[in-house]
């Protein structure tokens, strides 16, 4: 977009200089706090009318962020008051702030009444501190465009006194209001001209509300939603403050303005956008979504397999910041770097360039969507290979054919101190009891997930080589996406489902119940934002068919673009970190434990009838009615070939005794015993946070990850249901809790 053309469109709207910008962040840190007044003679020497007020613009990354602002409306303004608006040149020092009017701006109104759920939840949010009072319309003052935005004012039963400062809080979506004002611009690839347009358009919204009767004079905490002016925000503080006056912030876009227009096109990446979210919210140019994981072969020590390495895509195709997390670690030597390779392109697997200098990249974009591994051979050439051929010929099972990784026990995201993780691995099980040691075993990478999650649910319908990786907490907030991969296809990558969850939600299980013509896939419980547990159930259901020796036939292109997920009955008590398990016959599905809230679990158990759509209260935990440990549960395959239905319960925490569930007998709990003597334990102490699952085809459970003693683990076990022994497995490359895990068989 030519410059004269973004200021023309621009040219209209009433910029003030008596503004000031901070980033969400910010509102509360220390930095923000420490400094005595940072109002400075810019704010008073300007040509704008003193009428117009003082505006600070708190700018928030996504639309989570921005509805938690909303809880906190006037003590968010008082403090914000008491450090930019506390000024001798206007005469409020020493007078307290008193939030007047609110105001709620959308492009489509966004009144409590509409149905659009994207508007809907701060407009209410807001009802509950102010009482609505009109909704009314403006005209944007842009050239070249012909706009109108629906405002609703809020007020609250403040006076206007002597004693008070008046303020005005506002809230804008300004992301929705720019797709709908200019949906022509290409932003994503012009930031610099695209925060131009933002902060035009914010000064258009801006100039329209100022010119009302009863908002002159007022100053004015403006909360924004804006992705863009966000990340621009925090590059363009100057140094030593956590804040930047208007003028300082024109400058910086206008320089980067010409440095856009003095750049070569062939030398501007595509990547420079590095948000780990989803579509809706800039995913679609982050380097994770834009190109999938590869991979370089390393050399391991004599007699060991190759080891595999992943390129750092962040290195390769940000051509503005690079790898955030390896500079970071150079400048503080406590911080973990990056666990990437930086030394190979990404394109073409070489060394001594990054993937957006290669000639492959810029001139082919040659296999851009296919995970690869780059092997160097014997006569110094690189050798590409396609990450699911290498799966299989690096298998256990040296047959060669694609189902050698099959049964494989699957590792998924989770947590890491501070961290969420988006990294999953594969460990090919083996099925011969000779083979007990765990050097013939080995993690292998799998691509990572399009979304970091953590707390999140994961299944495999057995036979149908698919694996779901469902909700959990994300970067920024609770997610309804769910991903699946196919590991029957030639690409093996993650890609997400159109369909998605009824609500965004974390810390719940999923499990899936195949029949003979198909699969249902069912997500149970969890937890919303708040206080209160979630009695949802979600439920999924295709169709695919299994025949020995073939491919399943899966349509995955219906499930990826067409499958919904429907609700079920819900939950008799909503509930969070409880476990989910199905008979061994999937006919019936049930909960186990949970927390109710934040503070109490519950001892119940529900049963729920797949066919009838039915819960019914049915056991309960047998631990006291307070503090009852949280709990894992798998299927007993080795009592499920006799046709009863049996689980194993493992505890979390100190009461480390396994138990065995029978729901259909007289004694529903009894302890297992390894020998005719001694109870069967958790390997370990204190081990909690673990995942568990369990395969029919080896009649196998499977318990890996979590903390024990209150520290990460990498540690994994595997309990045999015919011997009741348990056999450690390798460790996995990364030490997680609350991750999810399932066996594809």
């Amino acid at each position: 977009i030519p410059l004269s053309q973004c200021n023309s469109m621009v040219a209209g709207a009433a910029a003030t200089s008596r503004q000031v910008f901070i980033s969400s962040d910010t509102i509360h840190s220390k930095e923000l706090a420490s400094v005595d007044t940072h109002i400075n003679s810019t704010w008073c020497d300007t040509a704008t009318s003193q009428s117009d007020g003082l505006h600070v613009v708190v700018c928030y990354k996504d639309g989570t962020s921005l509805y938690k602002s909303t809880r906190k409306v006037s003590r968010t303004a008082k403090r914000l008051s008491s450090i930019f608006f506390s000024s001798d040149s206007f005469d409020l020092e020493g007078r307290p702030c008193d939030v007047c009017d609110g105001y709620w701006i959308a492009s489509d109104g966004g009144q409590p009444s509409t149905k659009d759920g994207n508007n809907t939840a701060i407009p209410k949010r807001l009802a509950t501190e102010f009482k609505a009072t009109e909704h009314f319309k403006v005209s944007l003052d842009m050239n070249d465009i012909n706009q109108e935005v629906c405002i609703t004012k809020l007020s609250t039963d403040s006076t206007n006194t002597l004693e008070t400062t008046i303020l005005n809080v506002i809230f804008l979506d300004l992301d929705k209001l720019a797709q709908s004002c200019i949906p022509t611009i290409p932003f994503d690839e012009h930031p610099s001209v695209t925060t131009k347009l933002y902060s035009g358009l914010l000064d258009s919204v801006i100039s329209s509300l100022i010119r009302q009767p009863y908002f002159i004079g007022r100053n004015a905490v403006i909360h924004v939603k804006s992705e863009q002016l966000y990340r621009v925000i925090a590059s363009a503080y100057p140094s030593n403050q956590c804040y930047v006056e208007r003028v300082e912030f024109d400058r910086y876009v206008k320089s980067k303005l010409k440095e856009d227009d003095t750049e070569p096109k062939d030398n501007r990446s595509s990547g420079n956008i590095i948000r780990r979210l989803r579509q809706n919210k800039g995913a679609a140019h982050c380097p994770l979504s834009m190109y999938p994981a590869r991979y370089v072969e390393l050399p391991c020590a004599a007699g060991a397999r190759e080891s595999l390495i992943e390129i750092c895509r962040f290195h390769n195709y940000d051509s503005e910041r690079g790898c955030l997390r390896s500079k970071k670690a150079e400048m503080n030597p406590d911080l973990k770097g990056c666990d990437m390779t930086h030394n190979h392109c990404h394109s073409c697997g070489a060394k001594g360039h990054k993937a957006f200098q290669c000639a492959l990249h810029l001139d082919t974009q040659q296999s851009r969507q296919q995970s690869l591994v780059f092997r160097l051979t014997s006569h110094g050439s690189i050798r590409s290979i396609p990450f699911h051929g290498y799966l299989a010929n690096n298998s256990n099972n040296q047959n060669g054919d694609e189902h050698a990784t099959i049964p494989a026990l699957i590792v998924l995201a989770g947590r890491l101190r501070g961290r969420t993780l988006a990294a999953c691995e594969m460990l090919p099980l083996i099925s011969s009891p000779n083979n007990d040691s765990s050097t013939k075993q080995r993690w292998k990478a799998l691509p990572n997930l399009l979304d970091h999650r953590g707390s999140h649910a994961a299944c495999s319908p057995v036979g149908s080589g698919l694996a779901f990786v469902m909700g959990g907490g994300g970067v920024d907030g609770n997610l309804d996406t769910v991903e699946i991969i196919n590991f029957h296809d030639k690409d093996v990558k993650w890609q997400t489902m159109t369909g998605r969850l009824s609500s965004p939600r974390h810390a719940f299980e999923a499990v899936a119940c195949v029949t003979k013509n198909g699969a249902s896939l069912f997500a149970v419980g969890g937890w919303k934002y708040g206080k209160v547990s979630c009695e949802s159930v979600d439920k999924l259901t295709f169709e695919f068919s299994c025949t020995e020796g073939k491919q399943p036939s899966v349509d995955v292109q219906y499930l990826q673009n067409e499958a919904r997920w429907t609700l079920c009955a819900p939950l008799l008590t909503p509930r969070r970190l409880h476990s989910v398990v199905a008979s061994a016959d999937g006919a019936t599905i049930f909960v186990f434990g949970g927390y109710v809230d934040e503070r109490n679990t519950t001892q119940s158990i529900e049963k729920y009838d797949i066919s009838l759509n039915t819960w019914t209260a049915w056991d309960g935990l047998p631990y006291g009615e307070t503090n009852c440990p949280l709990v894992q549960a798998v299927v007993d395959w080795n009592v499920s070939k006799i046709g009863r239905n049996e689980f194993l319960v493992f505890p979390f925490g100190e009461g480390n005794v396994v138990l065995r569930y029978s729901p259909e007998t007289e004694q529903r709990f009894s302890p297992v015993m390894a020998s005719s003597e001694k109870h069967l334990c958790l390997p370990i102490a204190n081990w909690a946070s673990f995942s568990a699952t369990s395969s029919p085809s080896l009649n196998k459970a499977f318990l890996i990850g979590g903390t024990i003693d209150g520290k990460w683990t990498d540690r994994g076990f595997e309990l045999d249901l015919d011997t009741l022994e348990w056999r450690e497995l390798p460790p996995v490359s990364c030490a997680r809790r609350r991750l999810a895990s399932v066996v594809l068989e």
